[in-house]
């Protein structure tokens, strides 16, 4: 079956589709995969979901992978939203809903278990979506993302995307290598500011209190007396433990003493034995 038309797959959108995501589908309409690296809230999703309706509207499968299963169930939810429940499945390690839609949402370790399994369930499947794909770089888990790009049939697109990956055009050098021509598609420009807060718990009222970290391009003087009064307070809390620990210390040393005493005649060793586990207490850096 021919690919649709682009204006078709994107005549949900009533929005203005930025150059970036117009780079990505062209790559897609190509036949490649791709990599898109740009912040949140730009807009990767839409490359996503234009490669799940190419799919589906050419009656193959599409496979929709996190990292995390509350991120699956987030994406089960939005694309139900969209397609209706019988479109859609779920499969983590917690769920199993409508395994056999053409379009399912899943943690990628499903995926490369399917893989290894030689799952009937790989059958038609045209697209495979990596949210997230910068987990290749994860010490534990990154294996799981490797095993999945090498392994998976070559005729299937990679739609990779992630927020944070700093050396896509490396990444997709390696994606290319192993699978094809993939195309990194960078975006710089972040459409949401990202504002920083300091967030302080009351505990008269047990009220949060929020304060804004940059007010006028300068650090908020609020937050910047909060966190002075909150050093010294921690000095105080660390002198006051510091001397309730010395005076218990002393307190085990005269019992023992005074025990040894009874027993033998040895009760100045043991004193300074005592002296010597007790001074770790006494000289601990603020």
């Amino acid at each position: 079956m021919p690919r649709p038309r682009r204006d078709e797959l994107i005549a949900r959108y009533n929005f203005a589709i930025d150059e970036f995501q117009i780079e990505a589908l062209d790559a897609l309409d190509r036949g490649d995969s791709v990599l898109v690296a740009a912040p949140t809230g730009s807009g990767k999703t839409l490359v996503a979901e234009y490669a799940i309706e190419a799919a589906r509207r050419q009656g193959q499968r599409a496979f929709y992978t996190a990292p995390i299963k509350a991120l699956s169930n987030q994406k089960f939810n939005d694309l139900v939203a969209h397609y209706g429940k019988s479109e859609v499945g779920l499969l983590t390690g917690d769920n199993s809903i409508n395994p056999n839609a053409p379009i399912l949402v899943m943690t990628t370790e499903v995926l490369r278990n399917m893989i290894y399994a030689r799952s009937e369930a790989l059958a038609m499947l045209s697209v495979v979506v990596l949210d997230e794909v910068h987990f290749l770089q994860d010490a534990y888990r990154g294996p799981v993302w490797e095993e999945v790009i090498i392994h998976l049939d070559p005729t299937v697109q990679l739609v990779c995307l992630s927020a944070t990956v700093s050396n896509a055009t490396e990444v997709t050098e390696w994606l290319s290598t192993v699978r094809g021509k993939t195309v990194p598609v960078v975006e710089e420009k972040r459409p949401v500011e990202l504002i920083n807060h300091f967030v302080v718990g009351d505990a008269a009222t047990h009220e949060i209190k929020i304060f804004e970290t940059i007010v006028n391009g300068s650090p908020n003087q609020e937050v910047s007396k909060l966190e002075s009064t909150s050093s010294q307070t921690d000095t105080r809390t660390s002198e006051v433990a510091t001397d309730i620990e010395s005076s218990l210390c002393a307190q085990k040393a005269v019992t023992i003493i005074h025990a040894k005493s009874s027993r033998n005649r040895r009760p100045f060793a043991t004193r300074r034995s005592l002296a010597r586990d007790c001074f770790h207490i006494q000289s601990k850096p603020m």
